[in-house]
């Protein structure tokens, strides 16, 4: 009889961590921003279900937090609408990307409390590990990745198509972004080669801080990837990470190894377009004030993620307290250029008291996950790191970003001590 009730426990926890890591691989398919996952409607969907499973578990519940952050996301965009809009309300603009950044996220937290991070950094390895080898054919079999466009055109954000001569698409396990005839780089799971060494850097800094710093069969799988990945930001960020680790782990006697490494290494890199290039291009176009052509998808000029910030600043002087969902040809007194950066981008959308408390809880994130009290200098370092994908990336209308900043807020501290 004991042995009949182990049986069906077993069982059961074996469906509840099948349905749990299902859970972990669509939310993982609406951050990834790939495929028809990341419509509206199915995030609507999506969500009702997971409030469906929060009740079945007992674990549904409204905390003040959340109708703090709610109330404040509504307060911007109505005062923005009202005062200074040009426009008329954006109700279902603003509904969209209240599911898509507060209530996604909020719900993936309530159901996996402090274990989502932990099973979302084991689906993420194995979707490294699946990369790999398909990267690798993809570079040696370009034509027969992209003869499969039309297979699976179907299930691929349509965003990528508003180039009529992009055959990117995505299997949802990789994405075949190889370009003829330029870098072959590597998007993962991911929209962009870039956000895939975010999602990299943020599970090694998660890994360290909860196991301590391995340089193990993981950190091998997640190198090669970031590698493969040719991100800039990715390189510095991962650079400033090992050299960190190699501190942490009192690993000393690599040092002289990695001081040689990079003397013949950073002057090879310093000359790749991808990196020294980029850099320089990024420093002289900021200088020289360059504006891009208008961007097809942002329908406005598009500038270089160094140079949005000023402009990203002359918005927020004007709207201090945020412009919401509002862009800058729907808004008075401010210039609708637009450029990628996380930090930049978020802060003119929630505006400055808001931002600084973001920053404040994404710090906090950190210092949770702390559990082998790793001291706080360090601490900082990892925040540096991961604030550097976020600049270099898109993701102010992203889950992953807010699934950061709102663990902290949504989780007591007490809950990872124990875990």
């Amino acid at each position: 009889m004991n042995d009949l009730n182990q049986n069906n426990i077993s069982k059961t926890e074996n469906i509840n961590n099948i349905i749990s890591y299902v859970i972990i691989f669509i939310g993982l398919l609406i951050i990834a921003n790939t495929s028809i996952f990341s419509n509206n409607y199915f995030i609507l969907f999506y969500s009702i279900l997971l409030i469906l499973f929060c009740y079945i578990k007992k674990k549904l519940t409204i905390k003040i937090e959340f109708l703090a952050i709610t109330f404040i996301w509504l307060s911007i965009n109505i005062i923005v609408s009202l005062k200074f809009s040009v426009d008329n309300f954006e109700l279902l603009r603003i509904t969209n990307v209240f599911l898509k950044i507060i209530l996604l996220p909020y719900l993936l937290l309530l159901f996996f409390k402090n274990s989502f991070f932990e099973k979302t950094e084991k689906m993420i390895l194995v979707l490294t590990l699946i990369s790999l080898p398909l990267f690798l054919l993809n570079i040696l079999f370009y034509d027969t990745f992209s003869s499969l466009l039309y297979i699976f055109k179907p299930i691929t954000n349509p965003v990528f198509f508003i180039d009529k001569f992009s055959d990117h698409f995505t299997t949802l396990f990789y994405v075949n972004a190889i370009k003829e005839g330029s870098y072959y780089r590597n998007c993962g799971f991911m929209w962009e080669p870039g956000a895939f060494a975010l999602m990299i850097i943020i599970m090694i800094s998660i890994k360290w801080l909860r196991e301590g710093v391995k340089f193990d069969f993981r950190f091998l799988i997640y190198t090669i990837a970031l590698l493969t990945t040719l991100s800039t930001a990715g390189y510095v960020a991962f650079s400033l990470l090992f050299a960190l680790g190699l501190i942490i782990k009192k690993s000393f006697k690599y040092i002289p190894i990695v001081i040689i490494f990079s003397y013949f290494a950073i002057p090879y890199l310093n000359k790749l377009d991808f990196v020294g290039e980029e850099i320089r291009g990024y420093v002289e176009s900021y200088e020289e004030d360059y504006i891009g052509k208008r961007h097809k998808v942002y329908l406005a000029p598009k500038v270089n993620r160094f140079m949005i910030v000023k402009y990203d600043w002359e918005k927020i002087k004007t709207y201090p307290w945020g412009m919401g969902v509002y862009r800058g040809d729907e808004l008075i007194g401010v210039r609708n250029i637009v450029g990628v950066n996380g930090l930049s981008n978020t802060l003119v959308v929630w505006g400055v008291p808001v931002f600084m408390l973001f920053l404040f809880y994404l710090f906090r994130f950190f210092i949770i996950y702390n559990r082998l009290k790793i001291n706080v200098f360090f601490i900082f370092f990892i925040f540096i790191c991961n604030v550097i994908m976020i600049f270099s990336n898109p993701l102010t209308y992203s889950p992953i970003l807010y699934l950061l900043i709102f663990t902290p807020l949504f989780i007591n501290k007490n809950e990872f001590a124990t875990s």
